[in-house]
């Protein structure tokens, strides 16, 4: 139980798997990954908004982002409503030289450093209650199941290779 839970919320935060048919269960993710980057709350992405999300996808080159924002541009407005977000994000073409596997492990690199706020190797409890608050609404039980399912040496912190074990799992 507790496992797919934490699968479906590290989804949700990091827009994992953007090949998937969409479902009620991918538009909840994205949206989920919309609301937390949408920081002012304003209903729209700004192209700084929509720069993070492919950051933490692995896509950091400047180049390759300023391409993919223009092309959903039209208008040259700058802003990205939920509709346009999911059509960049359900694309599946987002332009990147990587392969898969490499993009994969940067996506996890960058999702974890997204995660460790204080940039210190580990991702606390309280980093982690933070970065699932941001998202929405997060019980305790939630965040305890979050680390105990990650935290398999059991020292209350997850480094980068049990983030990347929990990472890899499938639901």
């Amino acid at each position: 139980r507790y496992r797919h839970k934490t699968n479906k919320i590290l989804r949700t935060v990091m827009a994992q798997n953007l090949k998937r048919k969409l479902s009620g269960v991918r538009l909840a993710e994205l949206q989920g990954v919309f609301n937390s980057v949408d920081k002012n709350r304003n209903g729209v992405l700004s192209m700084n908004e929509l720069e993070t999300v492919f950051n933490l996808m692995g896509i950091t080159d400047n180049k390759t982002i300023k391409a993919i924002i223009g092309r959903w541009d039209m208008v040259g407005t700058g802003k990205f409503s939920f509709q346009d977000f999911v059509k960049i994000m359900e694309q599946g073409d987002l332009d990147s030289p990587e392969t898969k596997d490499v993009k994969d492990k940067e996506f996890i690199r960058n999702a974890f450093s997204a995660f460790d706020t204080n940039k210190d190797g580990f991702i606390t409890r309280d980093e982690l209650k933070v970065v699932l608050e941001q998202m929405g609404h997060v019980t305790e039980s939630e965040v305890t199941a979050l680390l105990q399912e990650a935290d398999s040496n059991k020292d209350n912190k997850i480094d980068i290779e049990e983030f990347v074990q929990v990472m890899s799992k499938r639901s």
